[in-house]
């Protein structure tokens, strides 16, 4: 028995040092795999936040490149030779940069404030615009798309070549001079700014591979402004430089003005020189056409023409429409033909008329001028209705003094014959425009003597201007439906819109600032209230409306 009992307490002795030394390698194990597991969550935070880290770095890289894009893609439209196509977006997303910078497109397309065509190439140096844009290895940027409400547009998808359609992005006018152009009178425009709307995509790369993409969505607004000005506007609804939306000196010089893409500038001879009032060259002059205007410009006189595509002013309506044949009739009175052989002047002899219209004028300019005086005027307006004016004989000169208020010479009709001039100076004739009461007779302004031609006739109207001397012409000839020519060793020294010129011979034409500006105020686009749309108008992309980021 006491053996039998020794030998359980030496087998109960066995058992419990067994079950001690299981229960220390379990635990063991339970350490070690628990030191394992936190080793490998460990190694696993870290590597899970370096790849987060790589894809944040990418994912900036990509939002960098889409920023850089933006603002690239914004600066290039800035720039002056570009602005139009802040208003031709529709054009802009569907055509590449052959399109857009041809010379075929320069009257849809070129800024009117330069002779410079649109010019892509810095920020799109492939022609297709859309394509990626590698900023370096790392990093690019792609246009998505560039977009502007059709309310906004100074073209419409559906037609953008029609250069009245849609457009409201305006300066604004107003005809009847009131503080609300938008409801008086319904022909008005209000100030308006546009918008444009540009979507980008920036991308990252490593080794070529892309691994990120950030798109950037910035809707901007599109403000008109003056050429070479700073921002202003009907009422500086933009800013405060209230000077005129046409004061480019080159306005001075318009041909194309039919606006049918029928206009002509000529200027053949070596000696002649288009020049501002103090002689400094004219860097360009305009022609209106929606594509080419058929411009020949000697290049020694160092002049060049603009191609726009714009909306022409009509002309001033006549106080007198005694020759008008769409007033009285396709019957004229005689008298509606003046010929200076009836005036006892030999050749090379002056006729001077000093307004206003009374008993000393002859008869033959009584018969068809009239005086009146308009609202808030302080000197009497003297108005002809004109068919044709012949100088009869070689040399002669028309005077015209305006001390006693401003002249208006109307020629409301076409001649029938095919060579039949409306004005017609002969050889070494001319118009000489003075003030009596100023020193050396200058013109207080050029507009104080006016020619109007025909707002709509056919055939074109032949005139005769300055066949004379350097004085034959201080004052504003406007025929749109007219072919002018200036011939011999004259001179013009005023403002000239027509269809055609044609200058032979040496001719200085002399375009002053001021005259420029005293006929901007005569046609309604002077100053910071002006009564007609203004032809001459630039764009700039500024305030950032909305912006998103996906």
């Amino acid at each position: 028995m006491p053996k039998h009992l020794l030998h359980l307490l030496s087998q109960l002795q066995h058992s419990g040092r067994s079950r001690t030394a299981g229960f220390s390698m379990v635990l063991v194990i339970l350490i070690a795999l628990a030191v394992l597991l936190g080793g490998v969550m460990l190694i696993a935070r870290v590597s899970f936040g370096q790849l987060g880290s790589a894809y944040q770095s990418q994912g900036r890289e990509a939002r960098e490149a889409a920023e850089i894009g933006m603002a690239r893609i914004i600066a290039e439209l800035n720039r002056e030779r570009n602005r139009r196509l802040l208003v031709n977006a529709p054009i802009v997303n569907n055509q590449d940069r052959t399109y857009l910078e041809s010379s075929t497109n320069q009257g849809q397309l070129r800024s009117v404030c330069t002779l410079s065509l649109p010019n892509l190439a810095n920020t799109f140096p492939s022609t297709n615009l859309k394509a990626e844009q590698t900023l370096d290895a790392q990093r690019r940027y792609q246009l998505i798309s560039i977009s502007q409400p059709t309310s906004s547009s100074q073209t419409q998808a559906s037609s953008p070549y029609a250069k009245n359609s849609g457009f409201t992005v305006s300066v604004g006018y107003d005809p009847s001079g009131t503080a609300s152009p938008a409801q008086n009178p319904p022909t008005s425009q209000p100030p308006l700014a546009g918008e444009l709307t540009l979507t980008v995509r920036g991308t990252a790369y490593r080794n070529g591979v892309l691994v990120a993409s950030s798109t950037l969505t910035r809707t901007l607004e599109v403000v008109p402004k003056c050429c070479r000005g700073s921002l202003g506007g009907y009422r500086e609804a933009f800013g405060n430089d209230n000077r005129a939306c046409a004061n480019s000196l080159g306005f001075g010089l318009v041909g194309g003005a039919a606006e049918n893409d029928t206009g002509v500038i000529t200027v053949q001879s070596t000696s002649s020189d288009i020049v501002d009032g103090y002689g400094n060259n004219i860097e360009f002059v305009y022609c209106v056409a929606t594509t080419n205007c058929s411009a020949n410009i000697n290049t020694n006189v160092g002049t060049l023409v603009n191609v726009v595509d714009i909306d022409m002013p009509d002309v001033k309506t006549a106080a007198n429409t005694t020759c008008d044949k769409a007033v009285v009739g396709a019957t004229l009175p005689a008298a509606c033909n003046i010929n200076l052989d009836d005036n006892s002047i030999g050749v090379g002899g002056t006729l001077t008329l000093t307004t206003p219209v009374d008993a000393s004028w002859p008869t033959n300019f009584r018969n068809v001028c009239s005086a009146s005086t308009p609202s808030g005027a302080s000197l009497p307006l003297t108005t002809c209705s004109i068919n044709q004016l012949d100088f009869g004989k070689p040399n002669r000169t028309l005077k015209v003094n305006s001390i006693g208020g401003p002249m208006r010479m109307h020629f409301p009709n076409s001649q029938a014959g095919g060579n039949t001039k409306t004005v017609d100076q002969r050889s070494g004739g001319g118009f000489l425009h003075v003030n009596s009461a100023n020193p050396g007779e200058v013109p207080t302004k050029i507009t104080d003597f006016t020619l109007f031609g025909c707002q709509s006739c056919t055939p074109e109207q032949l005139v005769d201007l300055g066949q004379g001397g350097g004085a034959a012409l201080r004052f504003f000839a406007y025929f749109p439906h007219g072919a002018i020519e200036i011939g011999g060793s004259s001179g013009y020294a005023g403002v000239i819109w027509t269809d055609k010129v044609k200058a032979n011979g040496n001719v200085t034409m002399t375009i002053p600032g001021s005259g420029l500006g005293d006929v901007l105020d005569l046609m309604g686009m002077g100053g910071t209230t002006p009564s007609v749309k203004p032809p001459l108008v630039d764009y700039v992309l500024r305030a950032t409306r909305s912006l998103q980021f996906f």
